[in-house]
């Protein structure tokens, strides 16, 4: 099945824009707006969302991180990975600015993002990768890491007896760089390289060696693998130097968007290029729990030349169990990472198991020869008791309300912009015309 100009009740660039148009360089030829899949819909209960893509540079600073922040939440992704998110992992600043901006967006999160050793000059630096969960997902997180050249992020999530699901997001550089000298992605993993003294200089061959290898210590650890990301390849070409990754029995993924709809095995997923080269791949054993499954259309959800890839699985079936509801922050008495709260909450519980001698009781109860159900019983609803007691003396704090008018304001920048710089490039090339389509509030 193939969708054309279809972007899901939100209002986007085709809502603005007469599509029946056949005029050269109209809006629909500038977007190349087609999903080639399954429809991206409201997500069915019991599934988690996974969404990949080539962020072309996480920028907090000029909004379009906090744009992108806002559309995980319009689409219900409970998991996304970015590649190419051209920050300073390094940096303090760089960290801290996502991370505040990451928790300003969700109630409950977890994130890894990763780039090369090397500091930059500025937040700005090439290349690097970055994992994110929220929602009650982040509930299951046992474990977060990423590759120290910044090639990849992964988040390994915990499910019933013993079934993990561990989710890789990739970023590998281009063949050949733009520039024979430089600091893009590809110069820093070279660089890196020379300074390990290893024989072979080049980035791409050391990504697919080491990527391989990672992926089966994950196999052989018994996980379920989601691997994803900018590839700048066609993996599933039988000359590709990464083509074992469906050939080789220890790692077997599987191109399932490729196998459902065969019109995504001509997909170009990058507006200049003429192949698919980001791809979301899953294990043999994950393919039963694909509900559904497809390729975003250019610049529909995410500000970014590449197409965006997602899919849905029945958590249940990959994980053993149903994802457990966390408690909302505006439920808690207080947040951990608050230290007034956290000291007034230790020094109020204190006071009341000291006042009520928990503390000689429970010491009498550890050193008697037989168990005394009556007295731990009374002891536990002591310690709930002073928990609670405590909660409550800690100040709560108020989420700053949301703003609608402001969201809209700037999906409205970011569509301007988008058709400026499409303007700018050539890529649009009736311009006016299109303008005069738009309704009165540009």
């Amino acid at each position: 099945m193939v969708v054309v100009g279809t972007l899901n009740n939100n209002s986007r660039i085709a809502d603005y824009v007469d599509q029946d148009s056949d005029s050269e360089g109209s809006i629909s030829d500038f977007l190349d707006s087609i999903t080639v899949g399954d429809e991206i819909v409201k997500k069915k209960s019991g599934d988690i969302r996974v969404v990949s893509g080539n962020i072309n540079g996480f920028q907090l600073a000029k909004g379009k991180g906090k744009q992108t922040l806002q559309e995980v939440t319009n689409l219900e992704i409970d998991h996304i990975g970015f590649s190419e998110i051209n920050s300073d992992t390094t940096s303090f600043e760089v960290n801290d600015l996502i991370h505040s901006a990451i928790k300003k967006s969700f109630k409950t999160s977890a994130f890894k993002a990763s780039s090369t050793s090397l500091r930059a000059k500025a937040f700005y630096k090439p290349g690097g990768t970055m994992s994110l969960v929220h929602n009650d997902l982040v509930g299951r997180v046992v474990d977060r890491g990423g590759d120290d050249m910044g090639r990849w992020t992964f988040i390994r999530y915990a499910g019933k007896n013993d079934k993990f699901l561990t989710i890789v997001t990739v970023y590998q550089v281009c063949e050949k760089p733009t520039n024979e000298h430089g600091v893009a992605a590809f110069h820093q993993q070279t660089n890196i390289l020379v300074s390990r003294k290893e024989k072979n200089h080049s980035p791409r061959h050391h990504f697919r060696k080491d990527l391989l290898s990672t992926l089966r210590a994950f196999k052989q650890q018994g996980d379920s693998v989601v691997l994803s990301g900018d590839f700048n390849e066609d993996v599933t070409d039988p000359d590709s130097p990464l083509h074992p990754l469906f050939t080789d029995p220890r790692l077997g993924f599987v191109d399932v968007i490729g196998d459902r709809f065969p019109e995504a095995v001509e997909l170009k997923t990058y507006t200049r290029g003429s192949t698919r080269l980001d791809f979301m791949l899953v294990t043999r054993d994950l393919v039963a729990s694909v509900t559904r499954c497809g390729y975003l259309p250019f610049q529909s959800h995410f500000r970014s030349d590449h197409c965006f890839v997602y899919i849905d699985l029945d958590v249940k079936h990959c994980l053993g169990s149903k994802t457990h509801e966390l408690s909302p922050p505006a439920f808690r008495d207080f947040c951990s990472k608050d230290i007034s709260a956290v000291k007034t909450y230790i020094k109020q519980k204190h006071k009341f198991l000291t006042d009520h001698n928990v503390f000689r009781r429970v010491d009498r109860l550890a050193a008697a020869d037989v168990h005394n159900h009556a007295l731990a019983e009374k002891l536990d609803k002591l310690i709930v008791q002073g928990s609670l007691l405590a909660g409550k003396k800690c100040r709560k704090r108020r989420r700053s309300w949301w703003s609608i008018p402001l969201h809209q304001a700037l999906e409205k920048k970011c569509l301007l912009q988008t058709m400026i710089t499409g303007f700018t490039t050539g890529n649009i090339k009736n311009f006016n015309k299109i303008v005069r389509s738009l309704p009165n509030w540009l």
